[in-house]
């Protein structure tokens, strides 16, 4: 999913699609310009999530398989609690059904470090989106002053929404 709006995200999108094509990886890129309107963060979500859908849908496949990792489920957690609101499941799901599709979220109980160590440890190159380092947005400053601080038993507490 290239939006566009970064100017890194050219060279992470050639990146992939070599490293796609180097392994012999299908890949699904979605290059239509992308513009919204409000939340861009919500905007984003759903047009990522539709782009999804419809290549599962398409091809035949069984599923998304996401990257979400703990840190993501906290961030949406603190979220929640923060806007008191009542979701139907606090956090991220490990498992869920978004428009008749199944969603595994299977990297929730590994930490954002831990799989930064894991690709310095095998040489695996990522991106950083800088962007996500910037506390414009109020995921980002949950990122930025909380989660990143916490320590493993308030993240073991605060991941099993106690």
């Amino acid at each position: 999913m290239n939006y566009h709006v970064r100017e890194q995200a050219e060279e992470e999108e050639a990146y992939v699609k070599e490293l796609c094509e180097s392994h012999g990886i299908v890949l699904h890129v979605l290059d239509d310009p992308f513009t919204w309107s409000g939340n861009f963060e919500a905007a984003a979500r759903d047009y990522r999530y539709d782009f999804f859908v419809r290549c599962v849908k398409e091809n035949n496949y069984a599923g998304i398989v996401t990257g979400h990792q703990e840190d993501d489920l906290l961030e949406t957690w603190l979220m929640q609690r923060r806007k008191g609101i009542t979701p139907q499941y606090y956090g991220l799901a490990e498992k869920s059904v978004m428009k008749g599709v199944v969603l595994i979220r299977p990297l929730l109980s590994c930490s954002k470090e831990q799989l930064l160590q894991y690709c310095e440890d095998h040489q695996v190159k990522y991106y950083t989106d800088h962007t996500n380092l910037l506390p414009v947005h109020e995921r980002n400053r949950l990122r930025i002053d909380v989660v990143s601080g916490m320590s493993e038993e308030e993240r073991a507490i605060d991941a099993e929404g106690d």
